[in-house]
């Protein structure tokens, strides 16, 4: 079966978004040779995962929003059986990243009061953010493909790193990518990888889900 991609300002018939239609945006849409378009799901494409709004039908979904186009950029979503269920935001910026963190402690992130900081093996402070519920947290670069195992941090623009685990679920965050810590400091990490942060932190009696 073939595939396609397609990079189109929505007519506004059907499952693609009218309000895109009507204000001329494009968006990247993913259809087969049957032209039924991919919408409200995670999608296995070439080797990278992608994801979909759902189409204008869905009740979670209204007719002005952007249906079937392929997510770009940070997004928080809940996903309930390989299906896209709700779309909670797809425009989250840093200014805005208190909505993906535990009980929304940083207003400002990573400005804001992290849940946890340390003292990493260079001496400089290490303050971290827990997702509140990481499978509701997925990160999605520039192209649409959702990122899969970053276990050594993902630098966005404000000099901080996203941690994604193997399901694709963005679990931590922080602002400094040497996360190794000294021998003799309060919390033990081993090493710069998600796994040992993480380890690290529970060791601490850090609550991580």
């Amino acid at each position: 079966m073939v595939y396609e991609w397609y990079n189109v300002a929505s007519s506004g018939k059907g499952e693609l978004a009218s309000k895109d239609s009507n204000d001329e945006n494009e968006r990247w849409y993913y259809a087969d040779k049957d032209g039924k378009l991919k919408s409200g799901e995670i999608a296995k494409i070439n080797g990278k995962y992608y994801g979909f709004y759902p189409s204008q039908e869905s009740d979670k979904i209204d007719e002005t929003t952007k249906a079937a186009r392929a997510f770009a950029g940070l997004n928080r979503l809940k996903v309930v059986s390989g299906k896209v269920d709700t779309v909670y935001d797809d425009v989250v910026d840093a200014d805005e990243l208190d909505d993906l963190l535990d009980n929304g402690k940083s207003s400002d992130a990573p400005k804001g009061d992290a849940d946890y900081s340390y003292v990493n093996k260079d001496n400089e402070t290490v303050r971290v953010w827990i997702m509140d519920d990481p499978t509701n947290t997925y990160l999605v670069n520039t192209s649409g493909n959702i990122q899969k195992s970053k276990t050594s941090g993902v630098k966005d623009g404000n000099d901080c790193y996203y941690y994604v685990d193997s399901d694709r679920h963005v679990i931590l965050y922080t602002d400094n990518k040497v996360l190794k810590t000294k021998d003799n400091s309060d919390i033990t990490v081993n090493g710069n990888s998600l796994s040992e942060l993480v380890s690290g932190l529970k060791a601490a009696g850090v609550d991580i889900k």
